[in-house]
């Protein structure tokens, strides 16, 4: 187990912190309205006494008050915010989820060197190791979660499914790595960007308009959170098209066993004639199926969402170049957008060792509905438990760096981000994580996604 603290640096202008901060400061708005209340008070003063000899007139202080000092609270020690991170970072899925913590990191390392929070606090981070067990998870909570003023995040749906209720009785807030539809309309949740059953029916959609509508399509999931999402948005595509003059049909859906045999599911695939695929396992089983379709030289062309890792393995990449196809609510690395030119940078500094790839990208992007709670809390002069949990559910929309579609957050049932990025996946042609953005693309059958509510 491990604490980790992103060191300060020094403060930057009002400028610079726009660039990465997900809600202004409303403290900068409060001042600015009480010097004019202040001005106007001293010209009222002036105009009252019948005198026009400044030297006669009583001095008024335009000087703005200082910002309401926020009391003790949980995570909250009146000098430093301290934020929980928990998640798998030696277990099977620990290289995506140490590469995910860099990306935290970096982005509150960013945040620390304008100054903290409301440029005022530093952020510490309290990081725990669960190793991959869900069970592990849930102690590991008990232990950090007087600590923290909430949970930056926690990697993985199983991982949150063990933690949140008791974050729940808690009054804790959670961001959530992972983007179940469910994560909606959760109390306690931040989540951020489009869901894994989004995914499925935007990626599926693009492809009917904009390659074939009459291709045989077929899919592959597993039991894990990830995998029952996919065969969800799978479903949710099949009950869009019944009875829409669309002639669809899966020509088969596998769902994986955990010691699945990758040759006997390739050869399902093919005896079935599929020939677009969606990839919905988890990451790792969907690396061993790329792995054995490119083993093969398998004609069928394979879509992913945002829950496999990019770049592709080695192994894979000749097969991925021709027949790989991603659906994600994630920019590409050489995306010029806000915020991936502050992550690049800030890795240039922090992490330049870091590989480049989409889960680094993850976490980061993850970061910034808690920015934004953060943010407000500080300006309202309020760190406590209540007021993060009422901010949660009234701030509205917020600054993603253009990287991520928000989530609103309100009450009730949120809306929900709609389209994804479509890429195609060329390691020599592409970008470092070796993907070509083709475009953005929203189904016309997409609120179908509403029946999950």
């Amino acid at each position: 187990m491990s604490s980790v603290r992103v060191p300060g640096a020094r403060p930057l202008s009002t400028t610079d912190r726009d660039a990465v901060a997900a809600t202004p400061s409303r403290s900068g708005r409060m001042a600015r309205r009480w010097a004019v209340v202040l001005l106007a008070s001293a010209l009222l003063a002036a105009a009252c006494s019948g005198s026009t000899d400044s030297a006669e007139t009583a001095p008024t202080s335009t000087v703005a008050p200082r910002p309401v000092q926020p009391r003790r609270a949980p995570g909250f020690d009146t000098e430093i915010i301290r934020l929980g991170v928990i998640g798998d970072l030696t277990g099977a899925n620990g290289r995506s989820g140490r590469e995910i913590l860099t990306g935290v990191e970096a982005f509150w390392s960013r945040v620390d060197a304008m100054g903290g929070i409301g440029e005022r606090f530093p952020v510490e981070l309290i990081v725990r190791d669960e190793g991959g067990s869900p069970a592990l998870a849930a102690q590991v909570y008990s232990g950090i979660s007087d600590e923290v003023a909430l949970l930056a995040l926690v990697m993985g749906s199983a991982t949150v499914d063990a933690v949140r209720g008791p974050a729940v009785d808690d009054g804790l807030l959670i961001a959530p790595s992972t983007r179940q539809f469910a994560w909606l309309g959760a109390e306690n949740l931040l989540p951020v960007g489009t869901s894994y059953e989004v995914e499925v029916i935007d990626g599926l959609g693009w492809y009917m308009d904009n390659r074939r509508s009459d291709a045989v399509f077929c899919g592959v999931t597993d039991p894990s959170s990830y995998g029952r999402a996919s065969r969800a948005g799978l479903g949710l595509v099949e009950a869009a098209l019944d009875g829409s003059g669309v002639d669809f049909g899966y020509g088969l859906v596998v769902e994986l066993e955990p010691d699945f045999d990758a040759t006997a599911v390739v050869e399902q695939i093919t005896t079935a004639g599929c020939e677009v695929v969606w990839l919905g396992a988890g990451d790792l089983s969907t690396r061993r199926l790329m792995a054995e379709l490119a083993a093969g030289d398998v004609d069928i062309t394979g879509f992913v969402g945002s829950g496999v890792r990019v770049p592709v393995p080695e192994d894979s990449r000749a097969w991925a170049r021709d027949h790989l196809l991603v659906a994600a609510d994630l920019p590409s690395w050489s995306d010029r957008t806000p915020g991936m030119e502050n992550l690049r940078a800030e890795l240039e500094k922090v992490a330049p060792d870091a590989e480049p790839t989409s889960m680094v990208a993850l976490g980061w992007a993850s970061q910034y509905p808690v920015l934004a709670v953060l943010e407000a809390a500080v300006a309202d002069g309020d760190l406590g438990r209540d007021h993060l949990a009422e901010l949660s559910t009234s701030l509205g929309t917020y600054d993603t760096g253009d990287m991520v579609q928000p989530v609103v957050m309100e009450s009730g049932l949120r809306p929900w981000p709609r389209p994804v990025s479509i890429f195609s996946v060329d390691p020599a042609g592409g970008d470092v994580t070796g993907l070509t953005r083709l475009g953005t693309f929203e189904a016309p059958f997409v609120d179908v996604v509403e029946s999950l509510r």
